[in-house]
C-alpha cells in the first residue's frame, strides 16, 4: 500500500485470503494488468498535481520559472 492512496484497500481482504489460502509468503499486486488504473486525470497529471503533493511542485516549477526569466 502506498500512503497516496492510488492503492485502493478494498483489495486487502482478498489479497490476505489468498495468502491464507495458499499458505503464501508474499502476495503482490498491480494495477497496471487487466482493469487496473491508476486515479489521476489528464489534466492533473499534465500540471503534476495529484493527491498529495502536487501542489508544491508546481510551485517549484512556477518559481524555476520565474527564475529563468529574471536572470
Amino acid at each position: 500500500m502506498d500512503a497516496d492512496l492510488s492503492h485502493h484497500p478494498k483489495f486487502i481482504p482478498r489479497m490476505i485470503a489468498l495468502q491464507q489460502r495458499d499458505n503464501l509468503d508474499i502476495v503482490t499486486g498491480t494495477r497496471y494488468s487487466g482493469d487496473g488504473g491508476v486515479p489521476i486525470s489528464f489534466v492533473d497529471r499534465v500540471y503534476g498535481e495529484s493527491k498529495l503533493g502536487g501542489s508544491e511542485i508546481v510551485n517549484f516549477t512556477k518559481g524555476l520559472l520565474y527564475l529563468f526569466a529574471t536572470t
